[in-house]
C-alpha cells in the first residue's frame, strides 16, 4: 500500500496531460500504472488526517470522528473500537504488518499510535511533515522506530526521507524473507501488508540534486522541485518493487497507489482540469490518481477504470482479496468491496461499480461539507480556493484559465461578484514574493508553516472579495453548525434555503461539468435534487461521534526531560489523563498560554505585511470594477 502525500491528478507522469513537462518522469509508476486497473473517479478527502483515518478504517474520515487534520499539539486520535485493516489482516488471514513512514493518526498516548492499532514494527514520523533531510518540525525531531526516537546519531540529515523510507521497506521485505517458511504453514510464506506512506511530495519542497536535474525542463522552480520529488519518489518504488522480485514475491505482491489528498498549487501541486486545491471540497482537492496491480489469478484486467471509488472501498475490497470471503455488493461499514467491478464482470460491463456516492468532506468547524451522488455534487458553506490553475510558468505559478472570466450560471443569484484579470495577476505576483521572501529569511521546514499562512489568508481574502459585503464573509465561514444541519422535515433533514450567506449552496452535474462551472442549484429543479443529496448526506453522518476540532490544541510540560510543547508532533499525555474533564484542561491550558502569545506575534507582523500589501490591491480592484461600471454604463447609454 503505497500512499504518497499531496499528490493531484497531474503529478504523475502517466496521469500527467501530453503537454506537462512531469510526462516522463515517473517510469516506475508509469510502468505499474500500464499493468493496473487505473481508477479514473476515485475519491479522497481533502487532507491528510482524514483520508487516512478513511483508508484504515473502510469508513468516511467524519464517522471515525476524524474530519479533519490533526495539526499542532492534536489530543485526539483514532477511536480504539473501530478495527483497522492491519488488526484484521492479523487476526483473520495471519499478516506480519508493517508500517514505514507517515502515521498522522494522533500520538498522544500510546493507545493512539501504529503499533497499539495493529502495526507490528514502525519506521517513520507521527504528525504531519518535517524538514525531508533534517526529519525536524522546527527544532526538533520527528523520526521513531516503534515507540522509541531514532538516536540524533544514526539520523544522517543528508539523506532525503524519501530515500530513508524506500531503505526502511527494502529492510522490512528482507527481513520477511528472512524468516522464510520458519513460522509458516504448509510450506508457505506468511503473508505481508506493508503500509508505505511517503512524506513526499507535501511541503517543504526539497529534493536530491540528481533529481532537480532531470526536472531542468520545468520553467517555475517551485513546480520543478515538485517535480525533483516525485521523480525521487519514483526511483523509490522502483527500488522496493525490485526487492519485492529479487525475493520471489513480486508474483503474489498486490500493489495499491493513492494519493491521500490534491495536490496544492501554491507549493507546486496540479489538478488541471479539476478547480481547487487540496483542503477544499473542490475535484482538485478530493479526486486523485489511483490504481491497483493484482496478482493474475485476480482476473484484474489492466485498464481505465471509470466506475466510481473511494478511499474507504480499500479496506473491504483487500480484506476480500486477503481472506478470499463471498463477494457482494453491499457497502461495509462506509465502504464497498470492488473485485467484482475490477474484475469487469458484472451486469452493466467494465464501468460498473457498486459504488454511487461519495461523502468528500464534512467539516463543521471550517463549514464545509461536499457530497456526490451519481452525477450530481453537492457543495455546502465554503469549500475553499476555487480558481482553476494551468500548468505554472516561469514567473507565474498560479495562472488561471481565461474561462474563469466568465460569468457562472447562477452567480447572481449567489451574490458572487468576480476578481478582475488584474487582480489575479497581482495574487499571483504577491504569492511569488512571499515565497522567494520566506525561502531567503528562513529555513523551508521552520517557514512552510508562515506560508500556509499567508495563502490562507490570501484566500480568505477572495472570499470576502467576492461575497457582497465583510459581513457576508464572516457568516459563510463562522456561522453556526445549522449551516449543514437544516432542520428536521416531515420527510427528513431539510436545508435552509433562506440564509443571507453569500454562495453558501452549490450544485454541479459532474457528468456534464467536472470542471464545476455551472451552480445549478438555483435553476429549474435544482431545488429538488440538493434537497434529495442533503438528505442523502445527513443518513450517512446520522451516528457520528464527537468532532474534535483538528487545531484544539493543548501544550503540555514534557516528559522524559524534554519540552515536548515545542513538538507539535510528539506524544505528551501520560495514559491515564483524562481529556475530557475541564480540570483537566484548566490544569494544563495555561501551559501553552505563552508559546500562544509568541506565535501570535508573529503571526500580526506577517498579516500587517500581507494588510499593507493588500490595501493596496483592494483600491486598485475597487477602482478597477468602477471603471467597469462606468464603461458599461458608457455602452448602454451609446
Amino acid at each position: 500500500m503505497i500512499v504518497v502525500d499531496d499528490a493531484g491528478v497531474q503529478d504523475v507522469g502517466y496521469n500527467a496531460s501530453p503537454e506537462s513537462p512531469l510526462r516522463g518522469k515517473t517510469p516506475v509508476l508509469d510502468s505499474l500504472a500500464a499493468e493496473s486497473v487505473r481508477l479514473k473517479e476515485y475519491y479522497v478527502h481533502p487532507v491528510c488526517t482524514p483520508t487516512r483515518a478513511a483508508l484504515l478504517t473502510g469508513r468516511y474520515a467524519v464517522n471515525v470522528g476524524m474530519p479533519f487534520p490533526l495539526i499542532g499539539d492534536a489530543i485526539s486520535g483514532l477511536d480504539g473500537s473501530i478495527p483497522t485493516l492491519p488488526e484484521m489482516l492479523k487476526s483473520e488471514a495471519n499478516y506480519s504488518t508493517h508500517l514505514v513512514g507517515k502515521w498522522h493518526l494522533g500520538a498522544a498516548k500510546a493507545k493512539n499510535r501504529p503499533l497499539a492499532r495493529g502495526f507490528d514494527s514502525f519506521y517513520g514520523l507521527l504528525g504531519a511533515s518535517f524538514d525531508h533531510y533534517t526529519k525536524k518540525m522546527g527544532e526538533v525531531r520527528d523520526l521513531w522506530k516503534n515507540e522509541a526516537e531514532v538516536p540524533a546519531k544514526e539520523v544522517d540529515e543528508k539523506e532525503h526521507a524519501t530515500t530513508l523510507f524506500s531503505r526502511e521497506a527494502v529492510k522490512v521485505i528482507e527481513e520477511h524473507s528472512a524468516r522464510g517458511h520458519s513460522d509458516a504453514k504448509d510450506g508457505d510464506m506468511d503473508p505481508l501488508f506493508l503500509y508505505l506512506a511517503y512524506s513526499a511530495p507535501h511541503a517543504p519542497l526539497q529534493a536530491d540534486e540528481k533529481f532537480m536535474k532531470l526536472c531542468s525542463d520545468v520553467p517555475n522552480r517551485h513546480r520543478r522541485t515538485f517535480c525533483a520529488m516525485m521523480a525521487q519518489l519514483d526511483e523509490g518504488i522502483g527500488n522496493v518493487t525490485a526487492s519485492l522480485k529479487a525475493h520471489g514475491m513480486w508474483e503474489d505482491t498486490v500493489v495499491v497507489f493513492t494519493s491521500d489528498n490534491g495536490g496544492y498549487f501554491l507549493v507546486g501541486g496540479f489538478n488541471y482540469n479539476y478547480r481547487g486545491s487540496k483542503s477544499s471540497g473542490w475535484e482538485g482537492g478530493v479526486r486523485v490518481p489511483a490504481f491497483i496491480r493484482a496478482p493474475k489469478r485476480y482476473n484484474f484486467a489492466p485498464r481505465d477504470f471509470r466506475g466510481m471509488a473511494h478511499v474507504a472501498d480499500w479496506m473491504p475490497t483487500l480484506m476480500g482479496m486477503a481472506t478470499g470471503r463471498e463477494e457482494g455488493r453491499e457497502r461495509v461499514g462506509d465502504g464497498y468491496d470492488l473485485r467484482k467491478a475490477f474484475r469487469g464482470d458484472e451486469e452493466g460491463g467494465k464501468e460498473n461499480s457498486p459504488r454511487n456516492e461519495a461523502l468528500l468532506q464534512l467539516d463543521i468547524f471550517q463549514n464545509t461539507s461536499a457530497y456526490r451522488s451519481g452525477c450530481f455534487k453537492l457543495l455546502l458553506g465554503c469549500p475553499g480556493i476555487r480558481e482553476l490553475s494551468l500548468e505554472p510558468t516561469e514567473t507565474l505559478w498560479v495562472v488561471k484559465d481565461e474561462e474563469e472570466d466568465e460569468k457562472e450560471e447562477g452567480e447572481e443569484e449567489n451574490g458572487v461578484r468576480k476578481i478582475s484579470p488584474f487582480m489575479r495577476d497581482v495574487e499571483a505576483k504577491l504569492l511569488e514574493w512571499i515565497a522567494d521572501l520566506l525561502d531567503a529569511i528562513m529555513s523551508p521546514a521552520n517557514n512552510q508553516g508562515i506560508k500556509y499562512l499567508a495563502f490562507l489568508n490570501i484566500a480568505l481574502f477572495n472570499d470576502w472579495w467576492t461575497r457582497t459585503s465583510f459581513f457576508n464573509f464572516l457568516n459563510c465561514r463562522y456561522q453556526d453548525l445549522t449551516m449543514w444541519k437544516g432542520s428536521l422535515g416531515e420527510h427528513g433533514p431539510v436545508l435552509d434555503w433562506n440564509r443571507d450567506y453569500g454562495p453558501k449552496i452549490m450544485l454541479y452535474n459532474l457528468c456534464e461539468d467536472p470542471e464545476e462551472r455551472h451552480n445549478l442549484a438555483f435553476k429549474k429543479g435544482g431545488k429538488d435534487v440538493v434537497d434529495r443529496l442533503y438528505r442523502e448526506m445527513m443518513s450517512i453522518v446520522k451516528d457520528a461521534p464527537l468532532q474534535f476540532a483538528g487545531d484544539l490544541v493543548i501544550s503540555l510540560p514534557g516528559e522524559r526531560g524534554r519540552n515536548h510543547s515545542e513538538f507539535p508532533s510528539q506524544p505528551f499525555l501520560q495514559e491515564a489523563e483524562d481529556i475530557s474533564t475541564f480540570a483537566w484542561v484548566l490544569d494544563r491550558g495555561f501551559h501553552a498560554l505563552n508559546r500562544r502569545i509568541t506565535y501570535l506575534v508573529h503571526g500580526l507582523s506577517v498579516l500587517l505585511l500581507l494588510t499593507i500589501v493588500w490595501g493596496g490591491c483592494v483600491v486598485e480592484s475597487i477602482f478597477e470594477e468602477k471603471r467597469r461600471k462606468r464603461d458599461i454604463g458608457a455602452l448602454k447609454k451609446e
